[in-house]
C-alpha cells in the first residue's frame, strides 16, 4: 500500500493541475488497512460488492468537489487581486495633493456626490465630506467657491449637466477662510 501511495502521488504531480481522482474498491476486511492513506492518496473508498450506480455517484461527487475547490481558489485569487487594486488606488489617492471624488448626474439634472476621499478632502478644504452635500447646492457654492469665480463654477455645472467633460480652474475658500487655487478635471463616464 505504501508503494501504491507513492505511485499515486507521483502521478498526481504529473497530472497537475488536472484532477486525477483515485477511487479504491476493496473488500470489507482490507478497508482498515487503507484508512491511513485516505485523503492522502485515495479520494474515495468503496467496499466490494458495490452497485455500479454507487460508483458513478461517487465519481460525480469527486468531480463536483474538485470544481468547487477550483472555483473557490479562483474566487480567493480575485478577492486578493481586488484587495491589492484597492490598496494601490488608496495609496495613489493619498499621494495626490488634492482630493478625488465621483459625482452622478440624475435624470432631473441634480448632481449627487457618490464618494470623496474624506481625509484628503478635509485636509484640502477644511470641510468634512458631509458639510457640502452636492455640487449645485447654493449654500455649498457660497461657502466653498470664491465669489469672483462663481461664473466659472456655474459654467462647470452646465458642462457637467450637458454631458461635456470639464477642466476648470477656480479658487475655493477653505473652512478657515483662506483662498486656494483649485483645478478640477472631470470626464464624462459612458
Amino acid at each position: 500500500l505504501k508503494r501504491l501511495h507513492e505511485a499515486i502521488q507521483e502521478r498526481r504531480k504529473i497530472e497537475s493541475p488536472q484532477f486525477l481522482p483515485v477511487l479504491l474498491v476493496t473488500t470489507a476486511d482490507a478497508h482498515d488497512l487503507i484508512a491511513a492513506h485516505l485523503d492522502q492518496a485515495i479520494d474515495e473508498c468503496l467496499v466490494w460488492p458495490t452497485a455500479q450506480v454507487v460508483v458513478q455517484m461517487r465519481v460525480q461527487n469527486l468531480l463536483r468537489a474538485r470544481h468547487l475547490r477550483r472555483d473557490l481558489a479562483a474566487t480567493r485569487q480575485q478577492v486578493q487581486q481586488l484587495s491589492l487594486s484597492e490598496e494601490r488606488h488608496r495609496a495613489l489617492a493619498e499621494l495626490v495633493s488634492g482630493y478625488s471624488y465621483a459625482h452622478r448626474l440624475e435624470p432631473d439634472g441634480t448632481i449627487i456626490r457618490e464618494w470623496v476621499t474624506p481625509e484628503a478632502y478635509c485636509r484640502v478644504t477644511g470641510y468634512n465630506e458631509h458639510d457640502l452635500p452636492t455640487l449645485d447646492d447654493p449654500s455649498a457654492r457660497g461657502r466653498l467657491i470664491y465669489p469672483q469665480d462663481l461664473p466659472i463654477w456655474q459654467q462647470r455645472i452646465r458642462n457637467i449637466r450637458s454631458g461635456q467633460p470639464d477642466a476648470s480652474e477656480f479658487r475655493i475658500v477653505t473652512k478657515s477662510g483662506n483662498r486656494m487655487a483649485f483645478a478640477a478635471l472631470d470626464a464624462v463616464d459612458g
